[in-house]
Protein backbone atom coordinates (compact mmCIF):
# COMPACT_ATOMS: atom_id res chain seq x y z
CA UNK A 1 0.00 0.00 0.00
CA UNK A 2 2.94 2.38 0.28
CA UNK A 3 3.05 3.70 -3.29
CA UNK A 4 -0.50 4.54 -3.13
CA UNK A 5 0.43 7.53 -0.32
CA UNK A 6 1.42 9.11 -3.24
CA UNK A 7 -2.22 8.47 -5.32
CA UNK A 8 -4.07 10.56 -2.52
CA UNK A 9 -1.47 13.06 -2.74
CA UNK A 10 -1.67 14.25 -6.16
CA UNK A 11 -5.41 14.04 -5.93
CA UNK A 12 -5.60 16.59 -3.31
CA UNK A 13 -2.32 18.71 -4.70
CA UNK A 14 -4.55 19.14 -8.09
CA UNK A 15 -7.68 20.08 -5.97
CA UNK A 16 -5.13 22.97 -4.49
CA UNK A 17 -3.98 23.81 -8.04
CA UNK A 18 -7.56 24.88 -9.24
CA UNK A 19 -8.48 26.37 -6.04
CA UNK A 20 -5.19 28.41 -6.09
CA UNK A 21 -6.12 29.56 -10.01
CA UNK A 22 -9.85 30.44 -8.87
CA UNK A 23 -8.47 32.43 -6.47
CA UNK A 24 -5.77 34.21 -8.76
CA UNK A 25 -8.70 35.16 -10.96
CA UNK A 26 -10.67 36.27 -8.55
CA UNK A 27 -7.98 38.34 -7.31
CA UNK A 28 -7.88 39.58 -11.41
CA UNK A 29 -12.01 40.42 -10.90
CA UNK A 30 -12.22 41.79 -7.86
CA UNK A 31 -8.79 44.07 -7.54
CA UNK A 32 -7.70 43.07 -4.22
CA UNK A 33 -5.84 39.63 -3.47
CA UNK A 34 -8.46 37.11 -2.61
CA UNK A 35 -6.17 34.46 -0.81
CA UNK A 36 -6.82 36.80 2.52
CA UNK A 37 -10.29 36.28 2.14
CA UNK A 38 -13.04 33.76 3.64
CA UNK A 39 -14.72 31.51 0.81
CA UNK A 40 -17.60 32.70 2.99
CA UNK A 41 -16.57 36.47 2.13
CA UNK A 42 -15.60 35.67 -1.39
CA UNK A 43 -19.27 33.59 -1.97
CA UNK A 44 -21.41 37.05 -0.90
CA UNK A 45 -21.12 40.39 -0.86
CA UNK A 46 -17.78 41.40 -0.12
CA UNK A 47 -17.15 42.67 3.72
CA UNK A 48 -17.56 46.47 3.40
CA UNK A 49 -14.09 46.77 4.92
CA UNK A 50 -12.39 43.94 2.71
CA UNK A 51 -9.26 45.93 1.92
CA UNK A 52 -8.55 46.66 5.41
CA UNK A 53 -8.95 43.29 6.26
CA UNK A 54 -6.73 42.08 3.63
CA UNK A 55 -4.42 44.66 4.59
CA UNK A 56 -4.90 43.07 8.65
CA UNK A 57 -4.56 39.79 7.68
CA UNK A 58 -1.22 40.41 5.31
CA UNK A 59 0.24 41.99 8.30
CA UNK A 60 -0.65 38.65 10.25
CA UNK A 61 0.57 36.19 7.46
CA UNK A 62 4.40 38.40 7.52
CA UNK A 63 4.14 38.06 11.83
CA UNK A 64 3.69 34.58 11.79
CA UNK A 65 6.15 33.72 9.24
CA UNK A 66 9.02 35.13 11.23
CA UNK A 67 7.75 32.55 13.85
CA UNK A 68 10.00 29.25 14.29
CA UNK A 69 8.21 26.91 15.98
CA UNK A 70 10.15 24.29 18.21
CA UNK A 71 11.09 20.35 16.73
CA UNK A 72 9.87 19.05 19.45
CA UNK A 73 7.09 20.39 22.59
CA UNK A 74 5.27 19.33 25.37
CA UNK A 75 1.94 21.00 26.50
CA UNK A 76 1.90 24.26 24.16
CA UNK A 77 4.74 25.28 22.11
CA UNK A 78 6.10 28.84 21.96
CA UNK A 79 7.26 30.14 19.04
CA UNK A 80 10.57 32.04 18.55
CA UNK A 81 11.43 35.12 17.11
CA UNK A 82 14.49 35.25 18.72
CA UNK A 83 17.99 35.39 16.45
CA UNK A 84 19.68 31.72 15.45
CA UNK A 85 23.34 32.14 16.98
CA UNK A 86 24.53 29.46 14.30
CA UNK A 87 23.48 31.86 11.14
CA UNK A 88 26.88 31.62 10.41
CA UNK A 89 27.57 27.85 10.47
CA UNK A 90 29.73 26.83 8.06
CA UNK A 91 28.63 23.17 8.49
CA UNK A 92 25.19 22.22 8.27
CA UNK A 93 24.11 18.56 10.29
CA UNK A 94 21.74 16.54 8.85
CA UNK A 95 20.60 13.10 7.30
CA UNK A 96 22.28 11.40 4.48
CA UNK A 97 19.35 9.87 2.40
CA UNK A 98 21.04 9.51 -1.12
CA UNK A 99 24.81 8.95 -1.24
CA UNK A 100 27.07 11.31 -3.45
CA UNK A 101 29.47 14.13 -2.58
CA UNK A 102 28.58 17.20 -5.31
CA UNK A 103 29.73 20.92 -4.84
CA UNK A 104 27.92 23.65 -6.54
CA UNK A 105 25.46 26.94 -5.85
CA UNK A 106 22.44 26.87 -3.67
CA UNK A 107 18.95 27.96 -4.80
CA UNK A 108 16.45 28.35 -1.76
CA UNK A 109 13.21 27.68 -3.21
CA UNK A 110 9.74 28.79 -0.95
CA UNK A 111 7.34 28.19 -3.85
CA UNK A 112 8.45 26.02 -6.79
CA UNK A 113 6.03 27.73 -9.31
CA UNK A 114 7.25 30.98 -8.75
CA UNK A 115 11.00 30.78 -8.67
CA UNK A 116 13.60 30.64 -11.55
CA UNK A 117 16.06 27.03 -11.15
CA UNK A 118 19.02 26.90 -13.21
CA UNK A 119 19.94 23.45 -13.99
CA UNK A 120 22.66 22.17 -11.65
CA UNK A 121 21.98 24.36 -8.68
CA UNK A 122 21.67 22.60 -5.23
CA UNK A 123 18.24 22.98 -4.62
CA UNK A 124 17.44 24.00 -0.76
CA UNK A 125 13.97 24.34 0.66
CA UNK A 126 11.80 23.04 3.81
CA UNK A 127 10.01 20.33 2.35
CA UNK A 128 9.00 19.16 -1.15
CA UNK A 129 6.16 17.58 -2.85
CA UNK A 130 4.81 16.29 -6.28
CA UNK A 131 4.39 19.42 -7.64
CA UNK A 132 8.26 20.11 -6.98
CA UNK A 133 9.37 17.56 -9.66
CA UNK A 134 10.04 20.13 -12.50
CA UNK A 135 12.87 21.84 -10.70
CA UNK A 136 13.89 18.63 -8.40
CA UNK A 137 14.94 17.07 -11.89
CA UNK A 138 17.66 19.39 -12.69
CA UNK A 139 19.35 20.14 -9.25
CA UNK A 140 22.42 18.38 -8.53
CA UNK A 141 21.09 17.88 -4.98
CA UNK A 142 18.52 18.41 -2.57
CA UNK A 143 18.91 19.85 0.90
CA UNK A 144 15.90 19.78 3.19
CA UNK A 145 14.82 21.13 6.58
CA UNK A 146 12.24 17.97 7.31
CA UNK A 147 12.38 14.54 6.52
CA UNK A 148 13.53 11.27 6.52
CA UNK A 149 14.20 8.00 4.30
CA UNK A 150 11.14 7.63 3.54
CA UNK A 151 10.26 11.40 2.60
CA UNK A 152 9.63 12.38 -0.44
CA UNK A 153 12.78 14.59 -1.93
CA UNK A 154 14.53 11.41 -0.37
CA UNK A 155 12.68 9.08 -2.73
CA UNK A 156 13.04 11.39 -5.54
CA UNK A 157 16.67 12.15 -5.30
CA UNK A 158 17.76 8.13 -5.00
CA UNK A 159 16.01 7.68 -8.27
CA UNK A 160 17.22 10.60 -9.87
CA UNK A 161 20.86 9.39 -8.53
CA UNK A 162 21.42 12.57 -6.75
CA UNK A 163 23.28 13.28 -3.29
CA UNK A 164 20.40 14.61 -0.75
CA UNK A 165 20.18 16.01 2.98
CA UNK A 166 17.50 15.79 4.91
CA UNK A 167 16.18 17.35 8.21
CA UNK A 168 18.82 19.72 8.35
CA UNK A 169 15.80 21.98 10.30
CA UNK A 170 17.41 25.75 9.36
CA UNK A 171 18.94 24.67 6.33
CA UNK A 172 16.48 27.18 4.00
CA UNK A 173 17.07 29.82 6.64
CA UNK A 174 20.67 29.32 6.83
CA UNK A 175 21.46 29.05 3.59
CA UNK A 176 21.54 31.79 1.02
CA UNK A 177 20.49 31.52 -2.75
CA UNK A 178 24.50 32.06 -3.99
CA UNK A 179 26.37 30.67 -1.80
CA UNK A 180 28.58 27.89 -2.72
CA UNK A 181 28.35 24.40 -0.65
CA UNK A 182 29.38 20.74 -0.95
CA UNK A 183 26.75 18.37 -0.59
CA UNK A 184 27.53 15.22 1.26
CA UNK A 185 24.86 12.75 0.89
CA UNK A 186 26.85 10.12 2.70
CA UNK A 187 27.56 11.74 6.05
CA UNK A 188 24.84 14.05 5.54
CA UNK A 189 26.05 17.54 5.86
CA UNK A 190 26.09 20.61 3.95
CA UNK A 191 29.57 22.58 3.99
CA UNK A 192 29.65 26.36 2.73
CA UNK A 193 32.63 27.07 0.98
CA UNK A 194 32.13 30.39 -0.32
CA UNK A 195 30.09 32.64 0.89
CA UNK A 196 27.36 34.48 -1.83
CA UNK A 197 27.91 38.42 -1.45
CA UNK A 198 25.36 40.19 1.00
CA UNK A 199 23.62 42.38 -2.14
CA UNK A 200 22.57 38.76 -3.31
CA UNK A 201 21.08 37.08 -0.54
Amino acid sequence: LLPLRGVGKRAFLQSLDVARGATRRLSELLELDAFYLTAEELAGPLPANAEVLVARRRQRRDEYEAMTMPTMWRGVPEPSTAHDPQDDATIIGGVGVSAGITEGFVRVVTDPAFTEVEPGEILVTATTDPSWASIMFISSALVVDIGGPLSHAAVVARELGIPCVVNTRHGSRLLRTGDFVRVDGNDGTVEVLVRAPVESR
